[in-house]
């Protein structure tokens, strides 16, 4: 059985362009479980395959110790141990992979900032969300605002376990001050959000479904 770490949620962060170097590649493959080479070789693009292997890195650093060959998914694709008191979400994106782990349920999700689309914002957010980006005035700001409600949403549904089954327009995102807030009728529990600019050009999101200290690491091989 893995450690109980209390209710202290660490998210681990990897930069995957290190996995360009052949040497590096090949010694972190070799020291992933099968079912995470499997990915990685699945993968058709070079940097897929690193975001794939950096991903797998990372359980390996949150997990050390333990069985990582003994991971399961759930019905829409969510990973967990058996026989573990800590939870898990991985996310990858530009060049980056991260991973929170926690004994809360929980979602991550890192996007790279890429230019602002107000046809994807129209089609996925809620009017509210809306009118939250069309308050910038810049495309940068609009681009900005747009993943911060994008990766708040999807580390919400990320936890939920639900995937695509939960639309994004079905709960809403909104702010105190600058301070997040889901209003949704999945469950009666009380979510967190937790959210950081990370890296330039990088949003990342957090939720649980307790208050948690959160603490980043970054992660090097």
């Amino acid at each position: 059985m893995c450690k109980d770490m209390g209710k202290e949620t660490k998210i681990f962060i990897f930069d995957c362009d290190a996995l360009k170097d052949e040497a590096l590649f090949e010694n972190a493959l070799s020291s992933v479980p099968k079912w995470r080479r499997e990915k990685v070789n699945a993968a058709r693009q070079a940097s897929d395959k690193r975001l794939s292997l950096g991903a797998g890195v990372l359980i390996e650093r949150a997990f050390g110790g333990y069985d990582t060959s003994a991971v399961r998914f759930g019905e829409n694709g969510k990973p967990f141990f058996e026989h573990c008191t800590q939870n898990f979400s991985i996310s990858h994106s530009g060049s980056i992979a991260v991973l929170a782990r926690t004994e809360l349920e929980v979602g991550v999700d890192v996007e790279k900032i890429t230019p602002y689309n107000a046809k994807i914002a129209a089609r996925f957010f809620t009017p509210e969300e809306n009118r939250l980006i069309d308050e910038w005035k810049t495309d940068e700001e609009k681009a900005e605002m747009f993943f911060r409600l994008w990766t708040l949403k999807e580390s919400f549904i990320k936890l939920t376990g639900r995937g695509l089954s939960l639309p994004l327009k079905d709960f809403n995102i909104s702010f105190d001050g600058d301070v997040p807030k889901i209003a949704q009728s999945f469950s009666k529990k009380e979510y967190f959000l937790f959210e950081s600019e990370l890296l330039q050009g990088y949003r990342l999101a957090l939720c649980t479904d307790g208050k948690t200290d959160v603490k980043i690491r970054q992660t090097t091989i």
